[in-house]
């Protein structure tokens, strides 16, 4: 466990001091320093401040207590740091830069073995030392590999355990640092030139030192100075940083909307680019909801002045290249083509425009949602064991057995551990450690062995309950009559559930306090359920009770006309199961919007591998055992666990995290929208579970390395499968459905332009929709740019124009769609064919 008392950044900034590197604190989010060479008050009078006094290290974490550690390369500190990134984590990589290191490799020869580092977008940093000072060892992004990046000499990188919004760095092992093989050296090396000659000294804010030196900042530029400063800064082929760090400047002179807008609206309007990501209206409005603190007013001024400066040193030819038109980086390039869905312009494309206007490339209604492979270091360790070597030898989906194995420790959790999210806002709002997972995969993902592996330790469980039912049973049968009835007789508790009605399970409910598990082979009876009781009036009944139990709590039963009248102390249920494509995508087309849906995590499974039947260690008994001891914790009055004031503030990341998804999904898919709506609680719950999980400690609250996987397990590996199953299972029912149907409908037919008639009249999925409801459907074709408003024929209909774009991009899936159109047509031809010839027959 984290100390209370001690910042763990700068514990690591003293360790890393201490083995003889110079370190630098780094505000979270930039790669940049808090300190700049020049700082005559603070600093050590070195590039970016760096030093390996601890007493100066004491003094920058004492002033900036949340910064992260930065660790300078080169030969300064005999380092250098061959980094690798994702494709996952970096949007403009065409394959994951492993991939080419690999292909490097077979050239120059494997990399040694050495210490490794991970970032939180998943880039990889092996660690190397310095071949040597008469050598200089270049900084490099995707030049000698796609998504390979080397920091050496000038260079820098952010040391464990640093933290950004998306995630925390950490150490991946603790080798020792290896020397580069000769072909390495001489492959990334050149020999050491002369120095330049002295350059003009940067104002300190230029090195993002605002945060101390703002009192000694100069007179305010005027507007018509940061006027000319924009002018003289280009945005012709800016990459996303570089664009926003310009708009932060620019709103840290003025947080006057007109004003920013006045400056900021047309800069933005010299590139293809605008409004790809957002408009400058959309980014005032995110600047107004977290102000940039790094920047003074006169920010845009030195912008202009020296140019962007990425490593926090003093400007170099390489650092203002781009103001003489080099734009040779790999980094800044745009993707290609299949890389790009929704919201990217026609000009990255290569497209022409032929109206000038700013063309948006429309959505693939046809694109596949990958899921991603389990994460390592976010689930408990007897769990993360359990899912990857079972499914190793299973040839299954480690992601139903991880889900799995975290749901099934939240359910044998007491119900007496609860998590207080808001204690001083909202100490009324207690969440319970209980999820319900869901996983979805064909007949061939060996759903049935996962559900097996996770419902084991609980079947024990249950025996042993069962057993000391008959013990206090037989004790009862021997008592008195008269003793019998002011004894209550004892009742069987059970743990564990499968395939009950509402009513069996209340019953099972009202004598098990810590709740139950329901674990079932099939989903699909549970789903089914729900709406079995339709014609009798009672599905509103059903529907509100399986809400309840995901809440927990109290819940009364009283059934007159069955003479049912019991409370149930605790309506608690973890629900866990597998179910195919095909059942729940008729559930979820035709079930209520009363959020049940939801509450589930879904898990898509892949199809199952090759298994193999090779020794294993015995994963399932440290399972078994894992959750057992959790079933045994001490029960009570236990005080509600908190977040430490760190992983509070994940927590509000968090939150703004699933506003801004939400508020992105809402007007493409209302139910994946309404599901991550509920990420906050489900959040808080799977902090709750991983801590106890670990820890079995009621009075230790959570820290901020749970609340960070938390959060890296949700939006990196739970996203994912949410947009999948959403997006892709449920996307041929229901509102995505009818618009998969226009936009097949306007390829089959090589439409240049649609409206409301051809939506009501010659679209099955749409035919005899309201003009409301088809106003609805056009708008949401607008968001994902397959049309645009064109003339207004009359008061109550509008013709809308089709992105020219549709009929270069999708060519392909509208020959395939005018095929399977003429194959049906031909089909039902020929029976009626058929059926004509038969009728003459039968008249002749």
């Amino acid at each position: 466990m984290t100390s209370k008392t001690k910042n763990p950044r700068l514990q690591a900034a003293l360790k890393l001091a201490a083995s003889g590197y110079k370190i630098f604190p780094v505000p979270p989010g930039s790669k940049q320093s808090y300190v700049s060479k020049n700082n005559k008050r603070l600093g050590s009078g070195e590039a970016w401040g760096m030093t390996d006094d601890p007493d100066l290290i004491q003094k920058y974490w004492k002033r900036w207590p949340g910064a992260n550690v930065g660790l300078p390369t080169g030969a300064v500190n005999n380092l250098i740091v061959i980094e690798t990134d994702t494709k996952a984590g970096h949007a403009n990589l065409t394959e994951d830069g492993e991939i080419s290191l690999k292909a490097i490799e077979r050239g120059l020869g494997e990399l040694p073995d050495t210490r490794m580092a991970q970032s939180p977008s998943g880039s990889l940093h092996r660690l190397y030392s310095h071949p040597r000072a008469s050598l200089k060892v270049k900084n490099s992004s995707s030049e000698i590999g796609i998504g390979i990046d080397v920091r050496g000499d000038g260079g820098m990188v952010v040391a464990p355990p640093s933290e950004r919004k998306d995630g925390v760095y950490r150490w991946l092992n603790q080798k020792a640092i290896a020397a580069l093989p000769a072909a390495w050296v001489k492959e990334l090396t050149e020999p050491v030139r002369e120095p330049p000659a002295a350059r003009q000294a940067l104002p300190e804010d230029a090195n993002w030192a605002e945060q101390y030196g703002a009192e000694d900042e100069d007179e305010a530029p005027t507007f018509e100075e940061v006027q000319e400063a924009l002018s003289q800064i280009p945005n012709e082929d800016l990459n996303w940083e570089r664009w926003n760090d310009v708009g932060l400047r620019t709103y840290a002179w003025t947080s006057d909307r007109k004003k920013f807008l006045a400056l900021f609206d047309p800069w933005c309007r010299q590139s293809d680019k605008y409004g790809v990501k957002e408009t400058p209206e959309q980014t005032f409005r995110r600047y107004r909801g977290s102000p940039p603190t790094r920047y003074t007013k006169r920010s845009i001024i030195n912008l202009a002045e020296y140019g962007f400066d990425y490593d926090g040193n003093e400007p170099t030819e390489e650092s203002v290249s781009w103001q003489q038109g080099n734009k040779n980086d790999e980094s800044e390039k745009e993707p290609p083509p299949h890389e790009i869905n929704g919201h990217a312009s026609a000009a990255t494309l290569g497209f022409t425009d032929q109206t000038k206007e700013h063309i948006l490339v429309p959505y693939n209604f046809w694109d596949q949602y990958p899921t991603p492979d389990m994460i390592p270091g976010l689930f408990p360790k007897a769990i993360e064991r359990l899912a990857v070597i079972l499914s190793e030898v299973r040839g299954s989906d480690a992601a139903g057995l991880a889900m799995g194995g975290l749901l099934a420790c939240g359910a044998a959790i007491p119900d007496c551990y609860k998590l207080q999210p808001k204690p001083r806002s909202d100490p009324g709002w207690l969440l319970d450690p209980r999820i319900w997972v869901a996983m979805v995969g064909g007949v061939a993902s060996i759903k049935t062995s996962t559900v097996n592996s996770i419902r084991t330790p609980f079947f024990h469980i249950n025996d042993e309950m069962f057993e000391t039912y008959k013990r206090q049973m037989t004790r009862y049968n021997e008592l008195e009559a008269a003793d019998k009835r002011s004894e209550e007789e004892p009742q069987c508790v059970r743990i564990v559930i499968s395939d009950s009605t509402s009513q069996a399970a209340q019953d099972i409910m009202r004598y098990s306090h810590d709740g139950v598990l329901n674990i079932q082979d099939e989903l699909g009876h549970f789903f089914g359920s729900l709406d079995q009781f339709s014609h009798s009036g009672n599905t509103g009944a059903e529907r509100f009770f399986w809400t309840q139990s995901f809440e927990g709590g109290r819940y009364f039963v009283d059934r007159v006309n069955k003479q049912r009248k019991f409370m149930i102390q605790n309506c608690g249920m973890s629900l866990f199961g597998g179910i195919q494509p095909e059942v729940i995508r008729r559930y979820g087309d035709n079930s209520a919007n009363d959020g049940l849906l939801q509450r589930c995590l879904f898990v898509m499974l892949k199809k199952a591998l090759l298994d193999r039947d090779t020794p294993v260690p015995s994963v399932q008994s440290e399972y078994n055992g894992l959750i057992y001891q959790l079933h045994k914790m001490p029960r009570g009055n236990i005080p509600p666990l908190n977040f430490t004031a760190e992983a509070a503030k994940v927590r509000e990341r968090f939150a703004e995290k699933t506003m801004h998804l939400s508020d992105l999904y809402s007007g493409w898919s209302g139910k994946l929208s309404e599901h991550i709506s509920k990420w906050r609680g489900l959040f808080c719950r799977v902090c709750l579970i991983i801590h106890l999980a670990e820890t079995m400690d009621d009075e230790s609250n959570i820290d901020v390395d749970v609340a960070e996987r938390a959060y890296q397990l949700f939006i990196e590996y739970l996203l994912p499968h949410s947009e999948a199953f959403y997006l892709g299972v449920l996307n041929t029912t229901g509102e995505i459905g009818k618009l998969k149907s226009v936009a097949e409908f306007i390829l089959a037919h090589e439409r240049t332009e649609i409206n409301g008639r051809d939506l009501q009249n010659m679209i099955r999925a749409t035919r005899g929709l309201t003009s409301k409801d088809v106003d609805l459907v056009f708008q949401q074709m607008f968001y994902l740019s397959w049309v645009t408003p064109g003339e207004k024929k009359r008061s109550d209909s509008t013709k809308w124009v089709v992105n020219p774009l549709v009929h270069q991009l999708y060519d392909a899936k509208a020959e395939e769609t005018r095929r399977r159109n003429e194959i049906i047509r031909n089909e039902i031809l020929a029976r009626k064919e058929s059926k004509m010839h038969g009728m003459v027959g039968r008249e002749r």
